[in-house]
């Protein structure tokens, strides 16, 4: 166990699927030298009535406390909820108190707030008073507004695609029906991956909501045409046999090509897993900046020259089987490209939009003039 004074947030980069908090002030003049500790004689559970902490009125948000007397004697406890909208105006309490009889079962508290006075992001505090211990969670809720917008509507030309990067389970995120219920109620209209091959479930959901996906094939595209997964396309890779090296991604690519349906429209191939061509390609370019442009090291140029071979032979030989789809680089920092634009003709001429992967604020993207279908 460490105690710490100030803490920071910390963030994995480029691809932000870690988040953690880690002591980041100066060290704590307080010296420690032995510690006793025990368990609260009554345990607690404080959870929303609703996944995601997210309310779509008319519902009303709801909380329950699950309460659990850990001693052979009966307790009686003060059970304390506010709540507070975002800009301060607007506060809510209710108080309860509550006998927790000894025998270790649970005791449901349910906490219905129905008087908030504003939609949006409210902060939520229960704080459990059990004679002279005091216990506090901190929660976070949206109370989003009726919804009246159109769902399932959107096409090229017509503004930005709400969606979400929804990982589906994986990197212990939520189940993926869970966010898409989510999401939906907040207007997402599409997500990453396909719904092709989606349990019924799910599929019933996106339909509900009006959403649908863009991938032309599956999410795994980008560590395929990066010629890294699987095994066997990998050792059909050779940069110097660029046309059966090309042909070979083709055929692997073929049988999963997504169909279009009412929750899929195949438009999009991102191109390579969260690519690095060095440091310099996680963020702005100097000369963005009033700096000199960058000059790539050694080690940078060999990146750049791999990627770019790669690409030109995923590209080409995708362009001539499917002229349809929209080829996008990178599948990770936005400005990974812009050497790509700059430097080759042959990948500008290819390109029609850039994916972003990774926390980062937009910026119009500078160098060639840009095929007229890139998307900014």
């Amino acid at each position: 166990m460490e105690l710490t004074k100030e803490v920071k947030p910390f963030r994995s980069y480029p691809d932000p699927i870690c988040f953690s908090f880690h002591q980041g002030g100066l060290p704590s003049s307080v010296h420690i030298f032995a510690m006793t500790m025990e368990r609260s004689p009554i345990a607690m559970e404080f959870k929303p009535d609703k996944f995601g902490h997210v309310w779509t009125a008319p519902l009303k948000p709801a909380y329950t406390v699950t309460l659990r007397n850990r001693t052979a004697a009966a307790r009686s406890v003060d059970l304390e909820l506010s709540t507070l909208s975002h800009d301060g105006a607007s506060k809510t309490t209710q108080k309860q108190t509550v006998p927790v009889p000894p025998g270790n079962a649970d005791i449901a508290v349910k906490f219905p707030i129905n008087d908030l006075k504003k939609f949006g992001h409210h902060t939520v505090e229960l704080t459990m008073k059990d004679g002279d211990q005091t216990w506090v969670e901190k929660r976070a809720l949206a109370q989003l507004q009726p919804d009246t917008r159109a769902h399932g509507d959107w096409d090229e030309g017509r503004g930005p695609l709400f969606g979400i990067f929804d990982w589906g389970g994986g990197h212990t995120t939520p189940k993926r029906i869970d966010s898409l219920q989510l999401l939906g109620e907040a207007g997402a209209e599409t997500t990453l991956g396909s719904f092709e091959g989606a349990p019924p479930a799910e599929r019933a959901l996106a339909e509900k909501f009006g959403m649908f996906t863009l991938y032309f094939f599956d999410a795994a595209t980008i560590y395929y045409n990066a010629f890294v997964s699987p095994p066997e396309l990998k050792a059909k890779y050779d940069p110097s046999k660029p046309e059966e090296s090309g042909a070979a991604l083709v055929e692997f690519l073929k049988p999963l090509q997504t169909k279009p349906s009412s929750v899929t429209r195949p438009i999009e191939v991102p191109f390579f897993p969260e690519p690095c061509i060095g440091p310099i390609s996680y963020g702005n370019l100097p000369d963005y900046y009033g700096e000199p442009e960058h000059q790539l090291t050694e080690d940078e140029e060999k990146n750049y020259q791999m990627y770019l071979t790669k690409f030109l032979i995923g590209a080409r030989a995708i362009r001539k089987q499917w002229p349809q789809a929209k080829l996008m680089l990178p599948h990770g920092d936005p400005l990974f490209c812009v050497p790509f634009l700059r430097r080759s003709a042959d990948a500008s001429d290819l390109l029609s939009a850039s994916g972003a992967t990774t926390c980062f604020e937009g910026g119009r993207i500078a160098g060639r003039p840009l095929n007229p279908d890139f998307h900014e």
